[in-house]
């Protein structure tokens, strides 16, 4: 959403237009490295985090490796594949996680400004999205060619819009009345 000067709308007492009130509606079709970036980041951060993860533990383990005879007999490279088997998995939860509890929309696609359209917290669509995504990684963006028609359920997303111009509920306090009801409890305290 573009900025509005205010000012001008003010001084003339004109309203504002509906145009300059709602997000611009985007035009045509996701472009498909806008997609593939996002699940690219996405793939990197959790890629990273699992190596992350892998080479703590294997630093938590040659601590408790005192003697020489079990130091030997430690071997990294069994953590580091077990790190690598257990990345679908943790791919799959990060885009569920990601699509579930933050209304269809992981790191990657915040950094895109995209969000997948999808109800709040619907389980179904968000596992059905997380497996998409998982097939689309672990193909290399493949799985994207296959499925092309369903991933331009993508829409943009205006932070400032949804934030700022959301319908809040406005719970005004009455202090006149208040200070009243206060008063009244100071009076029998001083009867007491």
């Amino acid at each position: 959403m573009a900025p509005i000067d205010l000012k001008e709308f003010a001084l003339k007492e004109q309203k504002l237009s509906k145009r300059l009130l709602f997000p611009e509606t985007q035009k045509g079709p996701t472009p498909i490295w806008k997609i593939l970036g996002a699940h690219y980041l996405d793939f990197l951060a959790v890629a990273f985090f699992t190596s992350f993860s892998a080479a703590v533990f294997n630093q938590s383990i040659k601590l408790f490796m005192n003697t020489k005879s079990l130091r030997l007999a430690f071997d990294e490279h069994a953590t580091l594949s077990l790190a690598s088997s257990l990345l679908p998995m943790m791919l799959f939860s990060y885009f569920f996680l990601s699509y579930f509890l933050n209304q269809g929309q992981t790191w990657g696609m915040f950094t895109f400004k995209k969000r997948m359209k999808m109800p709040s917290q619907s389980f179904r669509d968000a596992f059905y999205w997380a497996a998409h995504s998982l097939f689309m990684c672990l193909t290399g963006g493949l799985f994207y060619l296959a499925k092309r028609e369903e991933w331009q359920n993508l829409q943009k997303h205006d932070y400032l819009y949804h934030e700022m111009l959301l319908h809040r509920e406005d719970y005004s306090i009455d202090l006149l009345k208040r200070i009243d009801e206060q008063e009244v409890v100071e009076e029998y305290a001083r009867a007491a």
